[in-house]
């Protein structure tokens, strides 16, 4: 099956009044489950390029009666680009996202720019295209790829874990 995010989001180890940013939030599922765990105290910035999916996921946190989940369209390949302050947030979701980025590298530097020390970096992807069920063959970024890529940037890679079926999941510290 599918990444469950649910099981995920827990490795996070979000508290009450913190502030996450989930980059290319989608439909919103990490934000919303984020947005329960922080509280009316804590913030989530739910950031997407797709205004669409925005949209959705506006309306869906209205009819949950959440109101603590910050919609922004911004481009999180532009170092600034999410709006968000510098040493902000606690914690960063990018979740099926890093296959769709052309500018991996600045998407990275953007995280880092906005993420506190020792804040986490929470990385779920896909494995492979799965004959197009995932993402053409020549997009995916392996496990491997990926944890250079924030490690390079000065993340220190905290674990690997199982995301279900078909994906894979990263941790990384901020130092």
């Amino acid at each position: 099956m599918f990444a469950k995010p649910e099981d995920h989001i827990r490795r996070l180890r979000l508290r009450e009044g913190m502030s996450v940013a989930d980059i290319g939030c989608g439909t919103g599922a990490y934000a919303l489950l984020a947005s329960r765990i922080v509280g009316q105290s804590g913030k989530v910035y739910a950031i997407d390029v797709q205004e669409p999916l925005l949209k959705s996921l506006a309306s869906r946190a209205r009819e949950m009666g959440i109101s603590n989940i910050r919609i922004i369209r911004a481009d999180a390949e532009q170092f600034g680009g999410t709006g968000i302050a510098d040493v902000s947030v606690g914690a960063v979701i990018v979740a099926n996202m890093l296959f769709q980025a052309e500018e991996r590298k600045h998407i990275v530097a953007e995280l880092r720019r906005t993420l506190v020390s020792g804040g986490r970096v929470m990385v779920v992807d896909w494995r492979e295209s799965y004959g197009g069920l995932g993402p053409a063959s020549d997009a995916v970024i392996t496990e491997k790829d990926a944890i250079r890529l924030f490690v390079d940037a000065g993340f220190v890679f905290e674990e690997s874990f199982d995301a279900g079926d078909h994906h894979y999941g990263i941790l990384f510290i901020k130092p």
